[in-house]
C-alpha cells in the first residue's frame, strides 16, 4: 500500500470518481485507516481505540 496523488470527480454520495493515471480500474482503494490498541494495554481485554479516517479533520488534543 503507498499514496498516490489523485483528484476527487464527481460524486453521489454513495460512488466517487477518483482520476488519476497511476490506478485501473481493477485496483482497490483504501479510503480509512483503522490502527486498533485496546484500553488498557495488550492483551485482548479491553476496548478498542485510535479509529480514525484520512478526511477527517485533524483536531487538537482536549485533555479531560
Amino acid at each position: 500500500m503507498r499514496p498516490i496523488r489523485l483528484r476527487v470527480g464527481l460524486s453521489d454520495g454513495t460512488v466517487t470518481e477518483v482520476v488519476t493515471d497511476k490506478l485501473t480500474e481493477s485496483n482497490e482503494v483504501v479510503i480509512a485507516s483503522a490502527r486498533i490498541e485496546r484500553a488498557g494495554g495488550g492483551g485482548a481485554g479491553g476496548a478498542p481505540v485510535g479509529v480514525e479516517s484520512p478526511f477527517a479533520p485533524k483536531l487538537p488534543f482536549r485533555p479531560k
